[in-house]
């Protein structure tokens, strides 16, 4: 008789996550498998639901996350179990938020790496609060080693990253740790792209006629039976996409990256004469102007609207006419828009706000918290590293009087170990973050004395600064904002809201 797919009233909701489908992590069954054996079969409760998401612990409007967050209120479930602290999430903001519910809902939290912690006890939500902020800091610091590598790969004149129209990207596995990685000709894309340069260096042919002549060139080849050719990502020719090509130095073997301020010799082929691509930059001067107008937005992705219980990002568009600039979202067909100039507003109002609460002289005051908020980190991390050698030495003890066996005794003397070489990571962390603490104050006091001047900064010096300091901004319907989400260095400083 095959088993009943009927839900238990109330029960034990089980979460699972992976932050892609080919992450080298544990594949989502294989935690249920773990969870299931040393949690829910010795607990004898029943299972509510199973929840499951493939995307980054980073993100809190994961579906089945959030649906389990709405189970736990309509008191369906009695306790909320996962494989690792890190499963959970990788936000410790978001992650402690969600705990510190749970816990008020009655929801019980049992964590399947560490069947004994038990966030009812202040030593147990402590151990759970470093696990969490260790799982938020593991993600910044690979980011930034990833971008450390792309720049060192860039400087030796590589490209790391998704090559122009009229190149492809290889890869090549030399063992299961180490790939080399380069850019090469397509020969047929680049003739293609050979061809664009010479049309407009011949000074008949604007970049819409090109576009054009490609799409008719597409349509009678297809109609022949031969190979069309349309743009590497199979879509029509724009005008922008040609002027793209037409300025970009890679062409002619050159790698530059603007955010990193590099410019330099590409080990690539070249695909078009410099005497060409210069003919073709002197054209476009003659022109006066490209097809494109970039405009700037201080909160460019960061904008969000909640439309039906769903939190939509908004998008950002210029009307030229009327020279405004809106965030909209799509209803349908039509565009649904709010003022981008009175949000931003809003926002850089309340961000000279939060700079007032640092009193008359704010750079001493950031000086005088970081100093603080390093040394409550320092103070934590040793808490946290004598606690666990203290559990090592009474476990020894009670090893001794024989109160476990020896098989007990290795697997928590194994956990221990494991949390104690966290800890000291952790210490080490915070001891290299001591020796640049007054290079950061220096940092932050330099963006602070910019934000008092924001007047007098560029549009794309404000966006960075709006980067750095705001995560998200939550607005409503009629546009005015409700929610303003601060980015970590509020922490850092000690004002968090």
């Amino acid at each position: 008789m095959a088993p009943s797919t009927v839900r238990p009233h109330r029960g034990i909701g089980i979460y699972l996550r992976k932050s892609s489908s080919n992450q080298g992590d544990l594949s989502l069954p294989a935690q249920e498998r773990i969870i299931r054996a040393v949690l829910v079969e010795p607990s004898g409760q029943p299972v509510y639901r199973v929840y499951r998401d493939i995307l980054s612990g980073t993100r809190a409007d994961r579906g089945d996350y959030q649906q389990m967050l709405a189970d736990a209120r309509a008191g369906k479930l009695t306790a909320v179990c996962f494989h690792k602290v890190n499963r959970f999430g990788r936000d410790s903001a978001e992650g402690l938020a969600a705990i510190n519910e749970l816990r008020r809902l009655g929801v019980e939290i049992r964590v399947a790496d560490l069947p004994t912690l038990d966030v009812r006890k202040p030593e147990g939500m402590f151990v759970f609060s470093f696990l969490l902020a260790q799982g938020q800091y593991e993600v910044e610091n690979l980011g930034s080693e990833a971008i450390k590598g792309m720049r060192e790969m860039v400087l030796a004149g590589g490209w790391p990253f998704v090559a122009p129209d009229g190149y492809r990207n290889c890869r090549e596995h030399l063992n299961s740790h180490r790939r080399r990685c380069w850019v090469e000709v397509d020969r047929p894309r680049a003739a293609i792209i050979r061809l664009i340069f010479r049309w407009y260096a011949r000074e008949t042919m604007t970049l819409a006629q090109i576009a054009n002549s490609l799409n008719t060139l597409h349509g009678q080849r297809s109609a022949g039976g031969k190979s069309g050719c349309l743009t590497k990502t199979g879509g029509e020719w724009r005008m922008g996409y040609i002027w793209k090509i037409v300025t970009n130095p890679f062409y002619i073997g050159s790698v530059v990256v603007p955010a990193w301020d590099i410019t330099t010799q590409g080990a690539h082929r070249a695909i078009v004469s410099v005497a060409t691509f210069d003919r073709v930059q002197a054209v476009l001067a003659s022109h006066n102007r490209g097809p494109i107008v970039r405009h700037h937005y201080l909160l460019q992705n960061r904008v969000v609207m909640t439309v039906d219980r769903e939190l939509i990002a908004l998008r950002c568009v210029t009307v030229t006419q009327k020279n405004r600039r809106y965030y909209y979202r799509t209803d349908g067909r039509k565009r649904r828009h709010v003022d981008a100039d009175v949000i931003d507003a809003t926002v850089v109002a309340r961000l000279h706000a939060r700079i007032a609460e640092l009193g008359a002289d704010p750079c001493a005051t950031i000086a005088r918290r970081m100093h603080q908020s390093l040394a409550g980190a320092q103070a934590q991390a040793r808490a946290v590293r004598n606690g666990l050698t203290a559990q090592r030495k009474r476990l020894l003890r009670l090893a001794v009087v024989g109160q476990f066996s020896e098989a007990e005794v290795a697997g928590e003397m194994f956990r221990l170990n494991g949390q104690m070489e966290e800890a000291e990571r952790e210490c080490q962390r915070i001891a290299g973050l001591s020796e640049n603490q007054e290079q950061m104050i220096i940092e932050w006091q330099q963006t602070i004395r910019e934000v008092q001047q924001w007047d007098d900064l560029s549009t794309e010096e404000q966006q960075r600064l709006g980067e750095l300091l705001i995560q998200q901004v939550e607005v409503d319907l009629q546009g005015t904002v409700t929610t303003i989400t601060w980015t970590a260095i509020w922490d850092q400083l000690g004002l968090s809201h």
